[in-house]
């Protein structure tokens, strides 16, 4: 994916990207679908982009996704800009996601984080299958 990052993409390094049309070659994806953002202190920065610039055009995501986007976003809270700054880097650690030495963000596997996606990814299923609650577009990016 073409990516304006002055950190090299390096393997291991941790990004987001749009599920829906990752299947997609390069160049058929709508702009904005992958980020690799240089800090988990600006994650949020990478999530918002995706918000602004990737969602409202990606033709991959389903209407019925974009439709709860919006009832949630209607109902929402508004939150000051200092919460959502500790709330990225605060999660971004618990998922066991560290900054690396030069820039970028990798994963640290000894923080247990492979249990959190494991029961992310269950409970994804579940809300997919009409078990329970659930959220849009599998937890915080993507």
């Amino acid at each position: 994916e073409p990516v304006n990052s002055p950190v090299p993409i390096t393997p291991g390094r941790v990004g987001i990207r749009c599920k829906h049309c990752a299947y997609l070659p390069r160049g058929s994806k709508a702009k904005g679908a992958v980020s690799y953002p240089n800090s988990i202190r600006i994650m949020n920065q990478a999530v918002r982009n995706w918000q602004r610039y990737h969602f409202g055009v990606c033709k991959e995501i389903p209407m019925i996704v974009k439709d709860q986007y919006d009832q949630l976003k209607a109902g929402k809270r508004m939150h000051s800009s200092k919460a959502s700054q500790e709330y990225w880097p605060r999660s971004c650690h618990q998922l066991g996601l560290i900054d690396g030495p030069d820039g970028g963000i990798f994963f640290d596997g000894d923080v247990g984080a492979v249990q959190l996606y494991e029961e992310a990814a269950a409970a994804q299923k579940k809300a997919a299958a009409g078990v329970g609650g659930g959220g849009v577009g599998g937890g915080g990016g993507g």
